[in-house]
């Protein structure tokens, strides 16, 4: 996978993730495989690696933290647990790093990091909750927002206000905010993101 195009979109490639599922979807593999750990083979997790310190090489923005977005064009294609897989190799690293599931359609992030069921997140971008559990995951500084439900109509609730103003109340306490959204292709949610990051 590679994130960016500098020749066509004039944007930085901060890397190039090696595929290694023998051609498979994601959508068809068991994601514990895929997450970093002492099992991923060397060359995958030195593209990581390498993702993270092209990535916190980016000149810094005027924000208390630096807040990315992590998308494909189609689904199946692997961004979420690229997504996981920068987070990860950032905390390893020392940063204070929030994970936020915003791929609310089909949100997976709680369940290939088997974390507790969170309802409530969806329910705070409606209006109707006053709080939001952020999860810690255990001996790293790395901190996850995940939904348990599924939304049929997130672009909504970008729009709304509660998500940019959490962001923004959140990046004080963190060096970096990873954003899993949904593939480009078929819905219009990352782009409706990009408006408030």
């Amino acid at each position: 996978m590679i994130c960016g195009a500098k020749i066509k979109y004039k944007i930085p490639i901060i890397g190039a993730i090696p595929v290694y599922h023998d051609g498979e979807s994601y959508e068809t593999l068991e994601f514990n495989d895929y997450i970093l750990s002492q099992n991923t083979p060397f060359q995958v997790t030195e593209a990581y690696r390498a993702a993270r310190v092209f990535l916190q090489k980016l000149p810094a923005k005027e924000k208390p933290c630096n807040i990315y977005a992590v998308t494909s064009a189609c689904p199946g294609e692997g961004k979420t647990i690229t997504a996981i897989n920068i987070a990860l190799s950032l905390a390893q690293n020392g940063c204070n790093v929030l994970l936020v599931d915003l791929d609310l359609r089909k949100p997976q992030i709680r369940n290939y990091l088997n974390l507790q069921n969170n309802s409530g997140f969806i329910s705070y971008l409606a209006g109707n909750q006053k709080y939001v559990d952020i999860l810690s995951l255990e001996g790293l500084p790395l901190h996850i927002l995940a939904s348990s439900d599924a939304h049929s109509e997130p672009a909504e609730l970008f729009a709304s206000g509660p998500l940019e103003a959490l962001l923004t109340k959140l990046s004080s306490n963190f060096d970096y905010i990873i954003l899993d959204t949904p593939p480009l292709d078929s819905v219009i949610d990352a782009a409706v993101l990009s408006d408030i990051i």
